[in-house]
C-alpha cells in the first residue's frame, strides 16, 4: 500500500533545502499526522522519499548495514556522491520485486557543491538541482521550475529557498488529500542540519 504524501528539494550555492509532509495516508484515511518522510544519512546527506512506509524501513536497513560496512572498512563516514551509488544499486539490485518507495538524495559534497539527486523505484537516477516525488510532484516540479525561472537568486538565499519550498508544500496540501498536516524543513550546509516544522491544514 502506498501511504503517498510529497518530498521536494532544491540544490543552491553551498546549501541544500529539502521538505516533506508528515500525513500518512491509505486511501481516504489517515494513519498518522506526524510521519516525517526525511531520514538523515550522515551530517550532510538526506533521503526523502515518498513511500509505503515498511518497504522504505526495508530499504533503510540495508542502506545502514552497507554504510557500517564501509565505515568499518573505510574508517570514515560516505561522501554523498558515495550513497548516491549505493542507494541507486540497492534499488536496481531489487529491480524483480522493487521497493515501493520513490525517492530524493540531497547533500553536501565535500567541495561545497549542493546536489539533488531523484530515483525511479528501481534506482535510476538524475541530479538536476531540484526535484519532487510522490502524489504531489505533478504540482511541485512545475513549481521549482517556474521558481527558478522567476528569481534565479533562490539558490543563493537559504531564506528564499526555504520559503519556496514552503510554498510549494502549502500548495499541494490544498489540492492533494493525501498531503497535510505540518511540514517537515531541513537545511543542509558542511556545519550540518538545521530542521524546522510549520504546520499545514489539518483537514
Amino acid at each position: 500500500m502506498f501511504h503517498a504524501g510529497a518530498v521536494l528539494g532544491l540544490a543552491g550555492d553551498g546549501f541544500v533545502v529539502v521538505g516533506g509532509d508528515t500525513r500518512m495516508s491509505a486511501g481516504y484515511s489517515i494513519m498518522s499526522r506526524n510521519e516525517c518522510k526525511l531520514w538523515q544519512i550522515t551530517d550532510r546527506c538526506v533521503l526523502a522519499s515518498s513511500c509505503m512506509k515498511a518497504e522504505l524501513e526495508g530499504l533503510k536497513q540495508n542502506v545502514e548495514r552497507s554504510i557500517a560496512d564501509y565505515e568499518f572498512k573505510i574508517g570514515k563516514k560516505p561522501s554523498p556522491k558515495s550513497i548516491v551509488s549505493l542507494i541507486s544499486k540497492t534499488l536496481y539490485s531489487r529491480r524483480f520485486f522493487p521497493y515501493y518507495t520513490f525517492n530524493l538524495v540531497c547533500g553536501i559534497e565535500d567541495d561545497g557543491t549542493a546536489v539533488v539527486n531523484s530515483y525511479d523505484a528501481i534506482g535510476s537516477y538524475g541530479s538536476e538541482g531540484h526535484g519532487a516525488q510522490g502524489n504531489g510532484n505533478h504540482m511541485l516540479v512545475p513549481w521549482l521550475d517556474s521558481q527558478m525561472r522567476v528569481d534565479p537568486s533562490v539558490r543563493q538565499s537559504k531564506d528564499k529557498a526555504i520559503q519556496a519550498i514552503l510554498k510549494g508544500i502549502v500548495g499541494a496540501s490544498e489540492r492533494e488529500i493525501t498531503v497535510g498536516d505540518s511540514a517537515d524543513i531541513w537545511v543542509l550546509t558542511k556545519e550540518g542540519v538545521e530542521k524546522h516544522r510549520f504546520p499545514l491544514r489539518k483537514d
